[in-house]
């Protein structure tokens, strides 16, 4: 299996302020801390009523974020370059064959790549293109996630279905709760698995689209580390290799990232020691561990 390493990265020198944002946005969202670690569900990226992330001190004027939702991090990437207004940007390598970034502002994507041919971010996407771009033509991630959703929900038997029933109602109680959440947890893992396989062969292209990578210079103009010309961006860009996740790790010191996160997810750490990070100038500062008692549909 290749690499499904996946990161965000807050444009920011102060770790407290990140955090802070962090938990407000989760606790909004209906998440509270909690001392518990995460479940397995949570450690694969599966659908979890838990959910951590570590939180980075400030290197090169970022700080990275490894969460353990990836999904769920899109929203807060797009949450934080609001609060905090400060752009974030969001890096994914899909199975080692291609690797892609989302850049967000204000709250929106200012600009998406994905090395595999296709733009992403921004509604960047050309609809035209379906035979080329066949992430695009299949539907977005929200797309799948809410079809998976629905089978979890034809699934359920009729003592569930009453419950999710009262639950819309308001009428439902606390164990009612607890017991739809446990039914959805303990049956949506076939569900998912199959998502998460639709989400990675619909981005895979049997051919690369040769695509015009000039309109990405203008929106990383202003993260560029001194001295990195244009023409060394485009270049990354336009290169391939055998392996997604080593031209993504020579792209990150280009706006100051450290290349370690090529290889990183909030599960991939625990392959990786204190004094590697160390040696790459990284340090965790805070591991956030979160839970809520929201049905995971």
């Amino acid at each position: 299996m290749g690499s499904f390493a996946n990161s965000v990265h807050v444009r920011s020198n102060d770790s407290d302020e990140v955090i802070s944002a962090i938990q407000t946005i989760l606790q909004t969202d209906g998440y509270e801390p909690t001392d518990e670690e995460p479940d397995e569900e949570a450690m694969w990226g599966m659908p979890s009523a838990h959910r951590a992330l570590h939180v980075s001190q400030p290197v090169n004027g970022w700080v990275n974020l490894l969460d353990s939702d990836l999904l769920g991090s899109a929203n807060l990437s797009a949450e934080l370059s609001l609060q905090l207004q400060s752009p974030v940007m969001q890096f994914f390598v899909n199975d080692s064959d291609s690797w892609a970034y989302v850049l967000y502002e204000r709250g929106d994507e200012s600009d998406g790549f994905d090395s595999s041919g296709g733009l992403m971010g921004g509604g960047m996407w050309d609809e035209s293109m379906p035979e080329t771009i066949p992430f695009a033509a299949e539907g977005n991630m929200e797309q799948k996630a809410l079809e998976a959703m629905q089978q979890i929900e034809a699934a359920m038997p009729a003592e569930i279905r009453a419950i999710q029933q009262k639950i819309n109602q308001g009428q439902a109680s606390q164990d009612e709760f607890l017991q739809l959440s446990q039914w959805i947890q303990e049956h949506s893992r076939q569900f998912m698995d199959q998502f998460r396989s639709d989400i990675v062969h619909s981005m895979e292209q049997p051919e690369r689209v040769q695509e015009d990578l000039s309109p990405h210079i203008e929106p990383l103009r202003p993260l560029l580390v001194a001295g990195v010309t244009d023409e060394r961006v485009l270049k990354l860009l336009d290169e391939q290799a055998v392996f997604a996740e080593e031209t993504l790790a020579a792209f990150m010191p280009l706006i100051g990232v450290p290349p370690i996160f090529a290889n990183l997810s909030y599960r991939y750490l625990e392959e990786i020691t204190t004094d590697e990070l160390a040696a790459e100038g990284v340090r965790m500062q805070s591991h956030l561990k979160y839970k809520t008692d929201m049905p995971m549909f």
